[in-house]
């Protein structure tokens, strides 16, 4: 009997680390791609006549495009009309370092002011998101865990709850099936069954952690024109 004990409490601290793995996963995918693409580490510099722009764009999915607006100002906070200027500008995809060259020259003669460089990227193969009540979200959560998640949060890697959720379920049914259907004399029925309520109650959290999601976090999708404002509009401003 002791052994049978030990048996279950093992296969339940088993479980238990399960789905603590699964927590950390799930979360490592979000903080990779649950975040809205930014541009970052914006700095130029003055070489012959050519200010050489570069810049960091992060956080995009792997084929987002954007095409990148440059503005430039001088110490005055007056816009100035850059013409010439070639480098990675146009269906800029992920990466860091790069790069946007402004020909000066070929716009100014003997240009001297102070430059300040504003970088903004518009999100090209956007997709429109449709807005979700939270009560849709919880019925859709009902059906798969982390759908309804998903439409809230905009973030996909919440979907992988579902297969933990239903393999946790088809887990238990089996185990539930041994009870009634092995012959074997090394576990009895009870040992099955105790293993099928186990996973049982794993599944279950999984649709509590789902609707907890639904219920607390903010429902990103009715809040569109921000999100794609927010999305859109990254912006710094250097001094010369």
């Amino acid at each position: 009997m002791k052994n049978k004990l030990l048996n279950i409490k093992l296969i339940k601290y088993r479980i238990s680390n399960i789905i603590i793995l699964f927590i950390l996963v799930f979360n490592n995918l979000q903080a990779q791609y649950g975040t809205k693409a930014q541009i970052t580490n914006i700095d130029f510099q003055l070489i012959n006549e050519k200010i050489i722009i570069t810049y960091d764009l992060i956080n995009a999915k792997l084929n987002d495009l954007f095409d990148i607006e440059v503005n430039i100002y001088n110490s005055a906070g007056y816009k100035i009309e850059a013409q010439s200027i070639e480098g990675n500008f146009i269906d800029v995809d992920r990466g860091k370092k790069k790069q946007i060259i402004w020909y000066i020259g070929e716009d100014f003669n003997n240009f001297e002011d102070n430059i300040y460089i504003e970088l903004t990227a518009s999100h090209k193969n956007y997709k429109p998101i449709n807005r979700v009540p939270r009560i849709e979200a919880l019925a859709k959560s009902t059906l798969y865990p982390g759908w309804g998640s998903a439409n809230t949060t905009l973030k996909k890697s919440n979907y992988v709850k579902g297969v933990f959720g239903y393999g946790f379920i088809a887990t238990s049914i089996y185990f539930d099936w041994l009870a009634y259907h092995t012959a074997s004399y090394v576990y009895e029925p009870e040992f099955y069954q105790s293993i099928s309520y186990v996973f049982l109650g794993a599944a279950g959290i999984i649709w509590i952690w789902d609707y907890g999601k639904v219920l607390f976090s903010p429902n990103i999708s009715k809040n569109i024109k921000l999100d794609i404002e927010a999305y859109n509009n990254h912006s710094n401003f250097i001094p010369m």
